[in-house]
């Protein structure tokens, strides 16, 4: 199974398999052909427009083939995060072509985070085919513009499953034709908005509805054509509001309901049993603009009313755990309908007028570290729309930092993301670097995070030293003090091929300067890596005392250096039998 990418600025000569513009796919035309994927493979689309048709021409996958848009852009280098849309539209005032893709006799193909705008999505004797967190939209009002058409082999289970959808428009936002056999197929938190033939025409074909919304579907929010009555269809947790009818069957006792809420509709039910646990009265509790344009607070479009007639009314056996959004149901139970209540408005506060810019310093070659950052914003997540991370070492491109979900008290990850107290220091989160990023051979790296909401982002440039002793040349005019406190390291660094002189005051363990002047003093030179005495090639290491009494010390290495390494230094103090060790201390020899 290998993976695959797709951007605008590829090219379809490329192999496909690299995420840069030198490496990736242009086009979907180009991955979903006869040389693009083949089953169980992964292809990633980058944000950007596709205009295209296209016919699968991909031999029938066997497992679960994934085409997943990448709208945070996480998977590639150079392109910034935005919608991944898949359109039939070319160029503005042009007629559309109807269809976005064409599939016959094709399985098992997932498609997730992508934009279908405009077109048709048609698969004929297909099954397992699956749509995850996609949006739909189509302008047209015929019978043309059922914007996905799914039907299985003879006797054979369709096995489809739609969630965390949204379509918008069209005349059926969903047709599908079973066999009339046991069947998987599923629709879970859902969104259908203003179909002019009806929501979900269903033919045939067992499927169970969990916790969708339907509003304003002109003839029914599910219209049952066919069906057997030993494999049920069955609605539960949804909201009907303003259809002809909200589940119309043209055959009874194949399609059960329950705990669903049927609001201001023409009529409710056709040849669909009633349910105690269903109700038709009240206001549909749905969130409007109403709540935004009074200064309400800024709360997620059709969902629930916080405490309103949705929230917590469905079933939880069976029901998705969280809502079209990813959000946990309010409630003891799940709402009806396919979002519950939710407030956005943490997410933009605390902006800064400026983007934040500031500078730490981090030893090179380190591993493990995490940074601080101020993005204004409070309530940012790994996973906040547009928010990405990257960073750029000396004179070189930058690179993509994923990010993944931390809290603040989990251990260091690479792209770790967390915010690290939204009341006491709201805006400030935590991000874990790569070690890529501090690796020895660079003088700094610059991270920015942006791109989200709310936010100017922030700048942190990372000095790659170990304090004020680093690089190359005579470094006199700075004093190490040195302890006798084995625990103790200190790291400066040195370039091979040039000289150093490194002035160093010993004292003890309460910072008491101690006096070298009755002492002989002695130095030890060890190889981190191997444990063994470091060799400094054709040339030496000395040490001297300076200003005897005060216990300053200099030590001198000559451009002798043979290869990078970090050398870890022990300095010895003998008066007679008796002697005191300071240090260590570690210079890391970097490569020139």
């Amino acid at each position: 199974m290998a993976t695959y990418y797709v951007r605008p600025d590829g090219n379809n000569a490329n192999a496909g398999t690299g995420q840069s513009a030198g490496q990736a796919w242009q086009t979907l035309t180009k991955a979903l052909g006869a040389t693009g994927i083949a089953s169980g493979d992964t292809v990633y689309i980058a944000p950007g427009s596709y205009n295209e048709s296209v016919t699968i021409g991909m031999t029938s996958a066997t497992a679960t083939t994934s085409v997943i848009g990448d709208p945070t852009a996480s998977q590639f280098t150079g392109i910034t995060a935005g919608p991944v849309l898949w359109t039939v539209y070319t160029s503005l005032g042009a007629s559309p072509t109807l269809t976005s893709i064409i599939g016959t006799s094709k399985n098992y193909l997932s498609f997730q985070n992508i934009i279908f705008d405009g077109g048709t999505v048609v698969f004929t004797t297909s099954t397992n085919i699956s749509f995850t967190n996609c949006q739909f939209t189509n302008t047209s009002i015929g019978t043309s513009s059922i914007m996905v058409t799914l039907s299985s082999p003879t006797s054979t289970a369709l096995s489809s499953t739609f969630s965390k959808c949204s379509f918008i428009g069209g005349y059926y936002a969903v047709q599908i034709t079973g066999q009339n056999v046991a069947d998987t197929t599923s629709v879970t938190d859902c969104l259908f908005l203003a179909q002019t033939g009806g929501g979900f025409k269903n033919n045939s074909c067992q499927t169970t509805f969990f916790n969708n919304t339907f509003f304003c579907c002109e003839n029914a929010g599910i219209d049952n054509g066919g069906g057997s009555a030993t494999f049920k269809s069955n609605a539960s947790n949804c909201l009907f509001y303003n259809s002809g009818y909200a589940i119309y069957s043209d055959t009874a006792n194949v399609l059960t309901q329950t705990y669903n809420r049927m609001i201001s509709n023409t009529a409710n039910l056709n040849s669909v049993a009633t349910s105690a646990t269903t109700t038709t009265t009240f206001s549909h509790g749905l969130i409007l603009p109403y709540h935004l344009q009074n200064g309400l607070g800024t709360f997620q479009m059709f969902s629930s009313i916080f405490g309103g007639p949705n929230t917590a009314a469905g079933i939880a056996t069976g029901a998705p755990a969280s809502d079209m959004y990813g959000v946990t149901w309010t409630g003891a139970t799940p709402d009806t309908g396919s979002a519950t209540y939710r407030n956005l408005s943490s997410v933009g506060m605390y902006v800064p007028t400026e983007r934040n810019a500031s500078t730490i310093r981090i030893a090179p070659g380190s591993t493990s570290q995490s940074i601080e950052l101020y993005l204004g914003a409070t309530g940012l997540t790994a996973s906040t729309a547009g928010l990405s991370a990257r960073y750029n070492r000396t004179r070189t491109a930058s690179v993509n930092i994923p990010l993944v979900a931390r809290t603040i008290g989990q251990a260091w990850i690479s792209g770790g993301f967390a915010e690290v107290d939204s009341v006491y220091m709201p805006g400030v989160y935590r991000l874990d670097l790569p070690d890529a990023a501090l690796a020895v051979g660079a003088d700094d790296v610059t991270v920015v995070v942006r791109g989200a909401s709310g936010t100017n982002g922030a700048v942190m440039t990372v000095t790659l030293s170990t304090g004020d002793n680093t690089g190359a040349g005579d470094v006199s005019g700075n004093i190490l003090e040195i302890t006798e406190d084995p625990q103790e390291v200190i790291n400066i660094s040195a370039w091979t091929g040039d000289w150093h002189t490194y002035v160093m005051r010993l004292v003890d363990d309460n910072g008491t300067p101690y006096d070298t002047t009755n002492d002989t003093l002695s130095v030890t030179y060890t190889n981190v890596a191997t444990g063994s005495a470091y060799s400094f090639g054709s040339g030496s290491a000395t040490i001297t005392k300076q200003l005897n009494g005060q216990g300053i010390i200099s030590l001198l290495n000559p451009a002798a250096y043979p290869t990078a390494a970090v050398i870890r230094i022990t300095i010895g103090a003998a008066i007679g039998s008796t002697v005191r060790r300071f240090g260590p201390l570690e210079v890391e020899v970097l490569a020139p």
